[in-house]
């Protein structure tokens, strides 16, 4: 499972892209440029398995935390973490330095263009590993997460995502309307399942979402005209 905010969930489901899907139109995709050749450069290492990407901007109280998660995974395959930031933080060399005894980690430059989707696609286009796991700097993965969410991977063609811990790191009220939000929401208030968005099909969060490298790449990457949210829904779809 993987503990999430509940604001940054609840911030997926507005703005332009809502009236996009309720009009039953899509927007035009163009795949991110450093993902359209990455063949060439042959960039995959043997010895990674999984590429851990996180987009960062502005979360160096969090990141600490989801360093230290990332650290203390249990019998996880071979991962490198890159840290795609999207904000030229002035922090986050301290905070990466404090991790890089016990994690394979490096830091790019992702502030080209704002938004998540944009620091997500650079940081699989730097990705050594043949499987991409995505996680957040202001959620925190649960002791298990990387082998649970990869181990799908090593025999299927899919994107993988899981449940999402809504009390660790939310206010009460903060899960309780997310939770009610849902139409489809779980007994339990704390582990939500893939949810539909507004009646149609599941779409898996970008925050908690695994799938191979090639498989990314074919699809483009996340969409980065999505600058607000709702990337996660399209790449969803799109897969």
């Amino acid at each position: 499972s993987f503990s999430a905010h509940a604001g940054d969930i609840l911030g997926n489901l507005q703005g332009q892209w809502e009236q996009r899907i309720v009009d039953r139109l899509t927007p035009n995709h163009q795949p991110h440029q450093s993902l359209m050749f990455p063949v060439a450069e042959n960039i995959e290492d043997q010895d990674v398995v999984v590429s851990v990407i996180v987009p960062f901007y502005r979360d160096e109280d969090t990141l600490q935390e989801q360093l230290d998660a990332l650290t203390a995974q249990i019998d996880p395959p071979s991962f490198e973490v890159i840290i795609a930031d999207n904000g030229q933080s002035t922090e986050l060399l301290d905070i990466v330095s404090a991790h890089d005894k016990q994690l394979t980690i490096r830091t790019i430059n992702a502030s080209q263009r704002r938004g998540a989707s944009h620091a997500r696609n650079v940081g699989a286009a730097a990705a050594r590993g043949q499987l991409l796991a995505f996680c957040d700097s202001d959620d925190v993965v649960e002791a298990g997460w990387l082998t649970a969410i990869t181990q799908p991977l090593r025999t299927n063609d899919v994107h993988v995502t899981g449940p999402l811990r809504m009390d660790r790191l939310n206010a009460t009220f903060q899960w309780k309307v997310f939770t009610e939000y849902s139409s489809e929401a779980k007994a339990s208030t704390i582990l939500q399942w893939p949810f539909p968005l507004l009646g149609y099909l599941s779409f898996a969060p970008a925050g908690n979402l695994a799938m191979p490298r090639s498989r990314f790449i074919e699809l483009g990457g996340f969409d980065e005209t999505l600058d607000k949210g709702l990337e996660d829904v399209d790449l969803s779809w799109r897969a």
